[in-house]
């Protein structure tokens, strides 16, 4: 006697196969979905990776800049982490606090300024949320430092703290 059920899982089985092998078609064929996974390349890994449509910096092009001194570099952290360390001559640009200081930002910086944006990390959202902000102000010449704060201090670079 044959299991009734039996030809239920067997279509199960392969239905479950066929969608398998969709998902790595489209896996091969599609790489915006790499990087749901984990894969594709680091977003510092290529001073010209574009992601978002923004250009991304590494740390030694961050340090560039810095030294040359050629380039503002926004803290997209809120106000309590950049007190307690930010690179120097940074200013806070919190995103979440936009409206406080754009008005003042737009008058006291051309619209040709190159911009670095920085947040936390490499996972951290703001220095892209706050990119976009700059953006939609006007500003066309603002590059990503993804890999941020937590790299800068760990490779032992200058900082500034904010005195209390």
């Amino acid at each position: 006697m044959k299991f009734p059920w039996s030809r239920t899982f067997a279509e199960a089985g392969w239905v479950m196969l066929m969608a398998l092998i969709l998902a790595g078609a489209a896996l091969i064929f599609r790489s915006d979905l790499r990087p749901m996974l984990g894969g594709g390349q680091p977003a510092s890994e290529s001073p010209s990776s574009a992601q978002e449509g923004f250009t991304h910096v590494s740390l030694d092009e961050a340090r560039a800049y810095l030294a040359q001194g050629t380039a503002l570099f926004a803290d997209a952290r809120p106000w309590q982490a950049f007190q307690e360390g930010h690179i120097p001559g940074a200013m806070n640009l919190d995103p979440a606090e936009f409206e406080s200081w754009s008005g003042n930002f737009f008058s006291q910086f051309p619209a040709d300024t190159l911009i670095v944006t920085y947040c936390s990390g490499a996972r951290c959202p703001l220095s892209t949320e706050l990119a976009e902000k700059l953006r939609a102000l006007g500003y066309e010449k603002v590059l990503i430092f993804k890999d941020g704060w937590t790299a800068w201090n760990a490779a032992h670079l200058p900082v500034e703290q904010v005195a209390q």
